[in-house]
């Protein structure tokens, strides 16, 4: 039999062409060792294990350890799992493994770590770690890209960690292809999670990206990890975005934040994206919450007359269908007119704001500018969503948010009648019932 190593097509004859998926030159002959009972009938054998009964099962504890790197370990959850696999993906040159190497240099004060690199050599690696100040007996390299070679080295040195920059350069003996095909990516992670999963020892896999931005090779390999992370920066700014996008010990959607330096990417504070402390139109604090994380930042916005015949609507960092949302509702419950004029709104820091409790907060920034009257970001802060009868709705987590805006020093917040407030929060609340009462009360 034959195999094609992109689609697992399989047949007798060999082809050039695949009939399945159209690719060339990638089937390989399969040599598949079949037993034979007395009877000549052929035979497989299973695994021993029997099904349990659900409440006869025992649950086990996650056991984390603590790598050091404090935004890192808040993406995962607290740490990381032991006999996890993390998958780490961003652009080339974003400092995927740079921040391995710091996180590699952390665990290694604890515990051994084997760092494994198919992309550079020793000496490559040796140097970065000097840039980062890393010199940790307990770290080993190995540069290899043989899998069997991989395994049999992580099995006699019996390592606490094990780092693999990166996945789509491993080559497995068992699949007749270059690295980096479907086929090869499949085999490679698939051996690397059960390694982690029968030795009890967490794997971090580097994966490069398409030019679409998704992680490159087959979707199976975000499937059979436990926890995907991505990168992403700011052109304007050094800071460091880390996103999960999956994981099955903790809070999705969590990020942490870095700054790029000639040392390494160093954690900074969530307040480091408010840039601004001045009183100007168009500019207000919002508190979006990721995964479990309160995110502080500003939201600025822009409202001016308009020198085309249709009005510009543009957003970096915050949905623009959302903004025409909020845009009709305010033109329709507070009587404005935005036809003429063009709206901007910016999210600085390379934040993504998708979190609908900070529609307020823009919907008060677009205000500001409209009628060029600052609001004080010191003295008050905006929680909550807009619905589209004008209404302000309540969201979740409204005690973390408020604790993000006191130590900010914000005084007031401005939310929902129909939010529920914890007692010791009540002298700071104002509510309002709907953005037309929030506009006929702030602006004259």
């Amino acid at each position: 039999m034959f195999k094609c190593t992109e689609c697992d097509f399989q047949s007798r004859q060999w082809f050039g062409k695949c009939p399945s998926c159209s690719e060339w030159n990638t089937f390989v002959e399969l040599k598949e060792e079949v037993k034979s009972d007395n009877k000549g009938k052929s035979s497989k054998k299973f695994t021993n294990r029997t099904p349990k009964k659900i409440n006869e099962i025992s649950p086990q504890d996650e056991s984390r350890f603590i790598t050091g790197v404090s935004e890192f370990d808040s993406v995962l959850g607290g740490g990381i799992v032991k006999g996890s696999v993390t998958l780490v993906g961003g652009q080339p040159g974003i400092g995927k493994s740079t921040l391995l190497m710091q996180v590699a240099g952390k665990v290694a004060e604890k515990r051994k770590v084997l760092y494994i690199t198919a992309e550079e050599s020793e000496s490559q690696v040796k140097m970065r770690a000097e840039r980062l100040g890393i010199d940790n007996k307990n770290l080993f390299v190995l540069a290899d890209y043989s899998l069997a070679n991989i395994l049999e080295q992580c099995g006699e040195l019996k390592p606490g960690l094990v780092i693999i920059d990166s996945i789509q350069t491993l080559k497995s003996e068992n699949v007749g292809t270059i690295p980096g095909t479907i086929g090869q990516v499949r085999e490679c992670a698939g051996s690397l999670t059960e390694y982690a999963k029968t030795t009890d020892i967490p794997v971090i896999l580097v994966a490069q990206i398409n030019k679409e931005g998704n992680i490159a090779g087959p979707k199976h390999l975000e499937h059979v990890v436990d926890t995907v992370l991505y990168f992403d920066e700011s052109k304007d700014f050094l800071y460091r975005v880390i996103r999960s996008i999956k994981n099955r010990f903790g809070p999705a959607n969590e990020v942490g934040i870095f700054e790029m330096t000639s040392a390494g990417l160093i954690n900074i504070s969530k307040h480091v994206l408010i840039q601004s402390t001045r009183n100007i139109p168009g500019l207000q604090l919002v508190v979006s919450m990721e995964g479990v994380r309160p995110l502080v930042t500003e939201v600025q916005a822009l409202v001016t007359e308009t020198g085309f015949a249709m009005p510009q609507r543009m957003s970096e960092g915050f949905d623009r269908n959302r903004l025409m949302f909020l845009l009709a509702v305010l033109e329709k419950k507070c009587g404005l007119f935005f036809r003429t004029q063009d709206v901007f709104i910016n999210i600085p820091g390379a934040i993504r704001l998708s979190d609908p409790g900070v529609e307020l907060g823009v919907c008060m920034s677009i205000l500001s500018s409209f009628y060029n009257q600052p609001v004080d970001s010191k003295e008050f802060g905006f929680i909550g969503e807009v619905g589209l009868t004008g209404e302000v709705r309540p969201v979740p987590y409204f005690d973390k948010r408020i604790n993000e805006l006191e130590r900010l020093g914000v005084k007031q917040i401005i939310t929902g009648k129909l939010q529920k407030v914890p007692q010791k929060f009540k002298d700071k609340i104002r509510p309002v019932q709907s953005v037309s009462e929030l506009a006929r009360g702030w602006f004259r």
